[in-house]
């Protein structure tokens, strides 16, 4: 019986080539489980040629690496078939693998499969050795190399089914694949060279033997090679399939979530607009914005923004959005007034956005109807107004109650008076009839006399013109406080008219007397210069009353934490020019700076639950900002006082102008 050796250069090589072999099957398992229709099948088969010729090549580059002492040679129909077998054995793996079924039911069958087709492939190949003697085998080695076949098999399909069906991405996937592919490559080696072992080799006694082992080196290193292209080449285009793949996922993934954005955007409560920075015209509009304007989409890409804006001009609207389109700003919040197509309007809350699509300029509009939000704040304006009335009334009621108590007090004393002075003249013009006639007697004289004892006539002349003085005064002082009243809502003031500013303070300062007088002194200084200002003297009249009562609100705040606090009010005017100003300074609580930006947002208050009130602030910034296009804000420090500070436009041209919140997207 011969005996042989091996290059262990190329049990080596063969060993890497099955490993590699495996690794790209793997890979192409991946695929094929990913991939449906002709593209899976397409896979398949490019996966079953991979594995086979990669467990193929191994097999003859391990036959060839066998060296003996007997010349032979190969029968290439057996070759042939062998590799018939091997890409066989490749496609049922790779298919079952990638199919979604019972882990140990395709872990089982493929692992089976594998095993018994790699020692198909083997003991076919091995058949096709032609040399000049007999090849047998030992049965038991021939089992032990099928049974190593099929349980390393089994271990490596298991590690290959666990990555391709949980699709394990990562470094940790890449090494469950390396450990899948050895345990594979060690599988199909064990196989090979445990069969190698059960042959036993015996030559014909008329063969002269070789001097030394016959080997083809070069030819496996040129198999082996090729194979090692076709894996190359395989697993690379496995890897830019899944890259592009991937890449496709995700563009689809994004197209997905693009689609899915863009209807929400579309099915939005608000109005979105995408308007070209350059031109100002209008690029896209959602669903809602149609919907709202009364024009379709096609329609509105031939508008510009200042179109379906009130009182807009292009001028004035870029001067607006400056400071988005130089990044001064990353929002612009306002509000403004759209026109529908069929010219009716309705007010829109603004939030404005610069961005650059597609390295173009534009502006993103979001828009929202604050229709239903203005009727309800018209509806808190009236509730505020109702009660600044109820306060004014019960103030006024109770700063005439008091010279209406002297009246009726002096008259009283005047009746009574009056009275006595009847008495005391009827008796003394019957002493003068009774001497006219020569029947005065002394009875008579005494009568008068007793009378006069109890009617002091020079009392009465004293009292009698200061009771009368002090009812004059007192009329005066009503007279005065029902003409304020009367000036403060008189009914044609909601007009725009020519409005003497100094005395709307004064007769707002006497309306409001009942709310500071028993809490703070009130000085003035009032510019007499002052022009007259076009204004609705009916709305300048309560944004004075609000800040006159919140002066006293936050002075009677201070004084509750220290009564030793100063109390003083100054409310001054000034003449600036083009504007007119009024100040209304306390020595209050003063403002907190956490919430000094929200003192004019609607329904914004500082008051208790059980107190009613607190919103004076958002009616006045309405009558001075959105009614005469003036200004109000406020300097404060907490714990010292308040300055409110009024500015009126003087021209009514300036005044009419729309500002830049009138013409604001």
């Amino acid at each position: 019986m011969l005996t042989g050796s091996y290059n262990y250069g190329l049990v080596a090589l063969s060993w890497v080539v099955a490993v590699l072999a495996a690794y790209t099957a793997i890979e192409l398992t991946r695929v094929v489980a990913q991939r449906k229709g002709r593209a899976a099948i397409a896979w398949l088969i490019a996966g079953s040629l991979a594995l086979g010729v990669g467990i193929w090549t191994m097999h003859f580059v391990g036959m060839l690496a066998f060296r003996i002492r007997v010349p032979f040679s190969y029968d290439w129909l057996m070759i042939a078939l062998s590799m018939v077998i091997a890409v066989t054995m490749s496609a049922f793996v790779v298919w079952q693998t990638s199919r979604k079924v019972s882990a140990p039911v395709a872990i089982g069958t493929s692992g089976i499969a594998l095993g018994t087709g790699i020692a198909a492939m083997h003991y076919t190949g091995m058949g096709a050795i032609q040399m000049a003697g007999t090849i047998s085998h030992e049965p038991t080695i021939v089992a032990a190399s099928i049974g190593i076949g099929i349980i390393g098999a089994i271990a490596a399909i298991a590690i290959i089914h666990n990555i391709v069906h949980t699709n394990a991405q990562g470094p940790s996937s890449i090494g469950f694949k390396g450990v899948a592919a050895m345990v594979m490559g060690l599988a199909i080696c064990g196989v090979h060279y445990t069969g190698m072992a059960a042959a036993r080799y015996a030559a014909h006694p008329d063969v002269a033997l070789l001097d030394a082992p016959a080997s083809d080196t070069s030819l496996s290193v040129v198999v082996a090679l090729a194979a090692l292209l076709i894996l190359g080449v395989t697993q690379l285009t496995v890897f830019f399939d899944l890259r592009i793949e991937a890449e496709q996922r995700r563009n689809r993934e994004a197209q997905r979530r693009a689609l899915h954005l863009n209807e929400l955007l579309d099915y939005s409560s608000n109005e979105i607009l995408v308007v070209d920075l350059e031109s100002l015209g209008i690029v896209n509009a959602n669903r809602r914005c149609c919907e709202n304007l009364g024009y379709t989409l096609a329609e509105l890409t031939y508008m510009s923004i200042v179109d379906i804006i009130e009182n807009a001009a292009e001028r004035s609207f870029r001067e607006h959005i400056a400071s988005l389109v130089e990044n001064d700003e990353e929002h612009l919040f306002t509000e403004s007034t759209r026109v529908r197509a069929d010219g009716s309007v309705y007010p829109v809350q603004v939030n404005l956005q610069f961005s650059n699509l597609d390295g173009a300029p534009y502006l993103l509009v979001f828009a929202t109807d604050i229709t239903a939000r203005k009727s309800l704040q018209q509806q808190l304006d009236v509730a505020q107004e109702y009660e600044s009335i109820g306060r004014l009334t019960s103030g006024v009621v109770q700063e005439i109650s008091g010279p209406a108590v002297h009246i009726a007090d002096n008259l009283r004393f005047l009746q009574e008076a009056m009275s006595e002075a009847l008495e005391l003249i009827d008796a003394l013009s019957g002493i003068h009839l009774a001497a006219s006639r020569g029947q005065l007697t002394p009875e008579r004289i005494e009568e008068v006399g007793d009378m006069l004892k109890t009617v002091d006539p020079c009392y009465l002349a004293d009292e009698i013109p200061l009771a009368l003085n002090r009812s004059l005064h007192a009329v005066s002082c009503i007279s005065a406080i029902t003409r304020a009243l009367k000036d403060f809502s008189h009914p044609d003031s909601n007009a725009r008219e020519l409005t003497d500013i100094n005395k709307s303070v004064q007769n707002t300062i006497l309306v409001a007397s009942s709310e500071w007088k028993y809490l703070a002194a009130l000085e003035t200084d009032l510019d007499p210069d002052l022009p007259l200002v076009p204004c609705k003297s009916r709305e300048i009249g309560h944004a004075l009353l609000m800040l006159i009562v919140n002066a006293a609100n936050a002075i009677e705040e201070r004084l509750r934490a220290n009564p030793d606090a100063p109390t003083r009010i100054d409310i001054s005017t000034r003449n600036l020019g083009e504007t007119v100003e009024i100040a209304v300074s306390d020595t209050g609580a003063g403002i907190p700076s956490n919430i000094g930006r929200r003192i004019f947002d609607p329904g914004f208050t500082t008051r208790n639950d059980d107190e009613v009130g607190g919103q004076g602030l958002t009616i006045a910034q309405d009558a001075i900002v959105e009614g005469h296009g003036g200004s109000i804000d406020f300097t404060s420090v907490e714990g010292e006082g308040t300055t409110f500070t009024i500015r009126l436009p003087v021209e009514a041209a300036r005044r009419l102008t729309p500002t830049a919140a009138n013409v604001a997207a």
